[in-house]
């Protein structure tokens, strides 16, 4: 299932947009120690010539992530990993402070990204004190009525990263954090926002229909609930997550706004807001629920995902790309987030190691 034609090496870095394409190295990894190896080698020289990484997921947080992920195969990447933490955690930190000063909480540029790098490595203070910036900032948030309440870039993401916080540094001021985490679920319970661009209305009995989609809507709320459900076993809330489930397997997800190739006949594919999103979502979330109709709806997801890039060929599928005028241009993509590479991990997703989706705050199922 896995080529490794699939990208050429001179544009593989292209950019140092880390989260778009080296992840393709802890894929290989599960499969191939010694090309991962190999791979991350021509990475790392590559990087020497770039002139400013950020500390987001795009950069430095990125790629102690994925070092994290990879540490679990060989003494080497041990190694590599140790070396990276020792040089950069300290600049991801202090820049971390600066992104509570500009308010930029976001999942994969601001303080989540890097808050969710140190829960990776289990640094404690730098995790409790990114956490306590985190909350003041989702309250000032809340209080000023949040419009963005997906999982890329809104309070969902904020409410999954904080509970994955909670739920690792298990201290007495738990206590504190959990009402406060209360507080912002029960916002985002009672908040319905008008359909719109980013299509941030909660499905409910009237038959409105959310995007579906990892990154806004549905799922990006079932999956904050979720991870609530994990920090303080309110049933409530797990009805809550049922029923936006049930709701959104009744419909084709062309009907809830996934982008759809009219011409060539198939979906967009992509993690972002593609069907491999929506699978990894629904199996994460499913772990816990443990409901056949939702795993019957994910075998039928991961079928049609795997027949397309059957039929079309994994170099020839195209992915949908959103110009300045809104108009869908279908192109050929190998990112992570919005293409082939990320379509492979879920397809993978059973023979891999744990993990490899805490990019996404998806993690469900990890031991904390």
């Amino acid at each position: 299932m896995i080529y490794h034609n699939l990208i050429k090496d001179n544009d593989f870095f292209e950019g140092y947009r880390i989260l778009s394409n080296l992840p393709y190295v802890s894929l290989i990894a599960n499969y191939n120690i010694k090309e991962a190896e190999k791979i991350l080698n021509s990475f790392f020289t590559e990087l020497e010539n770039a002139d400013y990484i950020p500390v987001n997921l795009y950069g430095l947080s990125g790629i102690g992530l994925i070092l994290n992920y990879l540490s679990k195969f060989s003494g080497s990447f041990i190694e590599i990993e140790k070396d990276f933490k020792n040089d950069y955690s300290e600049l991801i930190l202090m820049n971390s402070k600066e992104m509570f000063h500009t308010k930029n909480f976001d999942t994969f540029e601001g303080i989540i990204s890097c808050l969710n790098y140190f829960i990776c490595i289990k640094d404690i203070n730098a995790t409790r004190e990114l956490t306590d910036k985190l909350f003041l900032l989702a309250n000032r948030l809340v209080e000023d009525n949040i419009n963005d309440l997906g999982q890329a870039h809104g309070l969902s993401g904020i409410i999954s990263s904080l509970s994955k916080s909670i739920l690792f540094l298990k201290e007495e001021n738990n206590n504190i954090y959990v009402d406060y985490l209360t507080s912002f679920v029960k916002y985002l319970a009672n908040t319905k926002k008008p359909n719109s661009d980013n299509l941030l209305y909660r499905n409910n009995k009237s038959g409105i229909t959310s995007r579906l989609a990892w990154c806004y809507g549905d799922l990006s709320i079932a999956t904050a609930f979720t991870w609530y459900y994990k920090v303080t076993k309110n049933e409530e809330f797990l009805e809550k997550v049922k029923e936006i489930i049930y709701n959104s397997i009744q419909h084709d997800p062309k009907d809830c706004f996934v982008f759809y190739n009219e011409k060539e006949s198939y979906y967009d594919l992509g993690i972002c807001h593609g069907l491999s999103g929506i699978v990894l979502v629904l199996k994460r979330i499913n772990s816990i629920i443990k409901c056949n109709k939702i795993t019957e709806y994910i075998n039928d997801l991961l079928n049609t995902i795997s027949s397309t890039l059957s039929l079309i060929g994994d170099n020839e599928v195209k992915f949908p790309n959103v110009a300045a005028d809104k108009t869908v241009i279908w192109t050929k993509n190998t990112s992570f987030l919005e293409g082939t590479i990320g379509v492979y991990f879920v397809l993978s997703d059973h023979e891999l190691k744990e993990g490899w989706d805490n990019f996404l705050l998806t993690d469900l199922g990890s031991e904390e």
